[in-house]
């Protein structure tokens, strides 16, 4: 049946995991919880009705629940603020903790994975969808370890693969407003420069945000293309495997041993490329001041 909608609506049908642009698609899941979108343009309102009467809309799967699930909603997600929405907000208990999820690929069982976070969060937590990610708020902080477990219970429960980010506190109703805004473009920008990794924090995307909001004085050069053009030009020349060659040295605490079977290469390898490295730039990796330095450098030139 999905082949025959394909055929019909042509690109404008896609799967779940294939469409980043989820809020131009009406979104549905069959019998066999595959779930497909069709763009709402393409769409007319009798079609929309059919086809709503064929198959479950994943809206009546996400939408909220609970007075405090659309409570955090409104609040999070709507741009205006009404009186209903002041009204509904003043109820929520701050401090809150939220954890964003990012799903890669799609869920098949929304009521068993909403079960799973209940079971893997003692405390009473609220999650909330906004297409492709999962938000869960949380009473009290979570450390990035927990972040961790997110990423392998999806994998060997739910064969998801999911992107994790613990993110700070919200202290109030306004600064959750805009906490979240800033949250969700450092996440989507996360997700764009460096795919391979399955959690981080906010803490960890600092430097990313100062460089992707660095100011440049115009007319005159950008001094941070000054700064950076040696390391940059090393970059270059070492291609994709030397930036995975120092990511994953940074990562494993700059431990040779370690970041070299991550790697799967002999270690000797990896010390041969690090000292390489050095000699071009004069920078060592092995040096904690030189290795903040080099990781913001390939920030910068992943930013461009």
């Amino acid at each position: 049946m999905l082949e025959s909608l394909k055929a019909i609506y042509g690109h404008a049908f896609t799967y779940y995991n294939q469409q980043d642009h989820v809020d131009s698609y009406y979104w549905f899941q069959d019998q066999a919880h595959t779930q497909f979108g069709i763009k709402k343009s393409a769409l007319t309102k009798k079609e929309l009705q059919l086809m709503q009467l064929h198959y479950a809309s994943i809206d009546q799967f996400t939408a909220p629940k609970s007075p405090v699930q659309q409570a955090w909603t409104n609040l999070l997600f709507n741009e205006t603020e009404t009186p209903t929405i002041v009204q509904d907000t003043a109820s929520l208990k701050f401090p809150a903790h939220p954890i964003y999820i990012h799903f890669r690929s799609p869920l098949n069982d929304i009521a068993a994975f909403e079960e799973a976070m209940s079971a893997l969060f003692s405390e009473r937590s609220v999650l909330l969808w906004k297409g492709n990610e999962t938000i869960l708020i949380l009473p009290s902080p979570s450390k990035l370890i927990m972040a961790e477990e997110i990423v392998d219970l999806m994998a060997t429960e739910f064969f998801v693969d999911v992107t994790v980010m613990t993110g700070a506190v919200f202290y109030t109703s306004k600064m959750a407003k805009l906490s979240y805004k800033w949250h969700h473009q450092l996440f989507e920008r996360f997700l764009q420069l460096d795919p391979r990794k399955r959690f981080t924090s906010l803490d960890h995307l600092i430097p990313l945000f100062l460089l992707d909001n660095m100011p440049s004085e115009k007319p005159s050069p950008d001094m941070t293309n000054i700064l950076f053009k040696n390391i940059h030009h090393a970059l270059t020349e070492g291609g994709n495997e030397l930036r995975e060659t120092l990511l994953t040295f940074f990562e494993h605490n700059m431990n040779v041993s370690t970041a070299s079977k991550a790697l799967y290469i002999h270690r000797n390898s990896l010390q041969y490329r690090l000292d390489k490295f050095h000699e071009k730039t004069d920078l060592d990796p092995k040096i904690f001041v030189d290795a903040a330095i080099i990781y913001m450098a390939i920030l910068k030139y992943k930013l461009g």
